[in-house]
């Protein structure tokens, strides 16, 4: 974040400083993995979002997603 350059385009998304960076996180490993077992890893080789994306992008699992999400958030 000390270049200008990094600086200006961090900037354009609303991150000014580490605190807003870990603003981001919601949980660390220890409560993320078991959130995740047994999800298929996207790869290189395997297109797995470039196939399932298309698939799933318009399904109404915004708020079902955003609970999960919040239940994972660190205490």
């Amino acid at each position: 974040m000390a270049d200008p350059r990094v600086a200006a385009d961090l900037a354009r998304i609303g991150i000014k400083s580490a605190d807003d960076v870990w603003a981001w996180f919601v949980c660390d490993e220890k409560q993320l993995g078991p959130a995740v077992a047994g999800a298929v890893i996207n790869t290189d080789d395997n297109m797995h979002v470039e196939t399932v994306a298309p698939r799933e992008a318009f399904r109404p699992s915004l708020d079902e997603n955003a609970a999960w999400i919040e239940r994972l958030r660190m205490k």
